[in-house]
């Protein structure tokens, strides 16, 4: 009478599960172990270097037709770094605390009368609130900025407006109208 033999064993659900333990502690290296946890650092090990923001690339200055061809065509031009300069026209509640309306250019203009002669109607914004706590309405400024693209908004008469979006990384209060 022949012995019965043990059937041979699949090693594919072993491999599966192996796959899962590598595909998980993969997950893990690349949140830096943060996935899904809520305790604050328990001291149990070395801390996680602070991740150092990236580089910005140094504002250029631009001449006024220059920025007319940013305004033309801000997508086109979006990533870029330069030095605007303007007058805010809009910073409220309607705005936020992160963001305001400006009539901007590449150079700066003088006020006369009571009234800088900046005409393209810009966005100008910033994740950073403190940076533009001390900005208000009517203040002229010179930003270092990033064009972002263009952005469209509703008007104040229901119409749309696009205008060039500008993402702030320093600004200085020059002026006050």
């Amino acid at each position: 009478m022949p012995v019965p033999q043990k059937p041979k064993r699949s090693h594919g659900k072993l491999a599966a599960l192996g796959l899962l333990v590598a595909a998980l502690l993969a997950a893990c290296v690349m949140t830096g172990g943060q996935a899904g946890s809520t305790s604050s650092d328990s001291g149990a090990g070395p801390a996680a270097a602070p991740v150092k923001p990236a580089e910005l690339a140094p504002a250029k200055a631009i001449t006024a037709r220059e920025w007319q061809l940013i305004a033309k065509d801000p997508e086109g031009h979006a990533g870029q770094r330069i030095v605007v300069y303007g007058q805010v026209v809009q910073f409220d509640a309607t705005t936020g605390t992160q963001g305001f309306r400006a009539n901007v250019d590449g150079i700066e203009h003088k006020p006369e009368y009571g009234y800088a002669d900046y005409d393209t109607n810009t966005i100008l914004h910033s994740d950073n609130e403190t940076m533009l706590a001390q900005v208000v309405q009517d203040d002229l400024f010179k930003a270092e900025v990033t064009v972002a693209g263009a952005k469209s908004y509703e008007t104040v008469m229901g119409g749309t407006m696009t205008a060039p979006e500008l993402t702030v990384t320093k600004i200085d209060t020059i002026g006050h109208v």
